[in-house]
């Protein structure tokens, strides 16, 4: 009995290391070790092929030198909705690291090339579907905790230590460039066709207060910029809509207001100013035009019911001397006023009643009160010869016929008659005594 002991404790001896084990064998942790030893040794080694087990659990880094299939961490207190999204690889850490960190460092020695700290890719192969390339989420809180207050934000940062940036625009990036480019954010397209919307702010069940919002510290030359060429651009560079229940644009002025600065400038490709509005809110244009859309009372309104000196139009001529004129109404009267705007010498009640400090057109009228249109006077004298004379008008004398007028003469050399003949609108004939001298007087138009 004893010899046949001896013979199976030397049989066990002898069996190698990668002896296979009996059902219900209990094993002593050596020979677990041993085992495992065969294939992935316990102070670190290559595995070579490849290994699927329920869960995974990396105390410090993992290094993976061909594809990474799957990897999934349990995320408290959300696992299950970070889990519903069907995530291939889910990776969380505590509150002092990052979860998932990609780098690169481009040192030249791959020659010209594109290399990706993180690479998101999705293809979107089914109609009417939709697809991520890459997607990120922060949550304040979680649906179910309670309420917490801080900032949570999806962040594209840039580090520039190389020097100050190029504002070359649009900036040169191509391989060899000598600038220092340090874009934020860059969004492309590609492929056979042009792509739909750069940049989209969606909507799903909430909204953003404010949809973008540049801080005042974070641009030094251009807040916002819309390039174009003279060849290359946009149909429309930027449009604003409103629902017509608020405003479409407001152009405010934080620091004080200085009326020589423009908030808002019309420009030419050579830069020269052709209209603008300054921050006090006057307008300078260079040629104006006014299309009246349909009917109505006015076309262009100048509204000043506070200002004392009424609704004025500065009108800036080129004469050598007092070039300058102004039309207002004031006080109920359509003026216009002198260079130097310290008189108004015509003004023009709304009954027509036409008062003038300098020398002015009288109205003439018919005798049922009919206004004359354009009229003008003639006045002169003439001597008789042999009881007759011909007066030829010329100029601004000129009247449009021989009835479009009047004449009236007086004998100023004696006490006799004058008989006056309108023969056209340039001639008129004076028939009188002998060699006297006759004063007339014309009217009409």
């Amino acid at each position: 009995m004893l010899k046949r002991l001896l013979s199976a404790l030397l049989l066990l001896a002898s069996l190698p290391a990668f002896a296979q084990f009996t059902p219900g064998q209990v094993l002593t942790a050596a020979q677990l070790n041993t085992q495992f030893a065969t294939k992935l040794p316990i102070a670190g080694g290559t595995l070579t092929g490849p290994l699927t087990v329920p869960s995974l659990s990396i105390a410090s880094a993992a290094t993976f030198g061909s594809t990474f299939r799957s990897l999934q961490y349990t995320l408290t207190p959300g696992a299950t909705q970070t889990q519903a999204y069907g995530g291939r690889v889910l990776v969380t850490s505590g509150p002092t690291d990052n979860a998932i960190v990609g780098a690169i460092v481009q040192d030249g020695t791959n020659g010209n090339s594109f290399p990706t700290g993180v690479t998101g890719y999705g293809m979107m192969n089914n109609a009417g579907n939709q697809a991520f390339g890459v997607f990120g989420q922060c949550d304040i809180g979680y649906s179910g905790g309670a309420a917490v207050a801080g900032t949570c934000s999806n962040e594209f940062d840039t580090f520039n230590y190389s020097g100050a940036p190029s504002t070359q625009l649009p900036p040169n990036m191509a391989f060899g460039t000598s600038q220092v480019n340090a874009i934020g954010l860059q969004i492309d397209a590609y492929g056979n066709y042009a792509s739909s919307i750069g940049l989209m702010l969606g909507y799903s069940s909430q909204a953003f207060s404010t949809g973008i919002y540049l801080n005042p510290q974070s641009s030094t030359v251009n807040g916002i910029l819309v390039d174009a060429t003279s060849s290359n651009g946009p149909t429309t560079s930027a449009e604003i809509r409103n629902s017509g229940a608020g405003v479409n644009l407001n152009l405010l002025t934080a620091g004080t207001t200085t009326t020589a600065n423009p908030v808002l400038q019309v420009m030419n490709s050579s830069r020269a100013v052709k209209a603008s509005i300054n921050q006090g809110g006057a307008a300078t244009l260079t040629g104006l035009q006014l299309n009246e859309p349909s009917n109505s009372q006015y076309t262009l309104m100048v509204n000043a019911p506070s200002d004392s000196n009424g609704a004025v139009i500065a009108l800036v001529g080129n004469g050598a001397t007092t070039p300058n004129k102004y039309l207002r109404a004031s006080s109920g009267n359509f003026q216009i006023c002198n260079s130097a705007y310290s008189a108004c010498p015509l003004s023009v009640s709304d009954a027509g009643n036409i008062s003038t400090t300098g020398t002015g057109t009288m109205p003439l009228y018919g005798t049922t009160g009919t206004a004359v249109n354009a009229p003008h006077m003639v006045t002169g004298t003439v001597a008789l010869a042999s009881g007759t004379a011909t007066v030829t008008l010329s100029g601004s004398a000129v009247f449009t016929s021989s009835s479009s007028y009047a004449c009236t003469a007086n004998d100023t050399t004696a006490a006799a008659a004058v008989k006056v003949g309108q023969t056209s609108g340039t001639s008129i004939t004076f028939t009188g005594t002998s060699t006297d001298t006759v004063q007339f007087s014309c009217a009409g138009n």
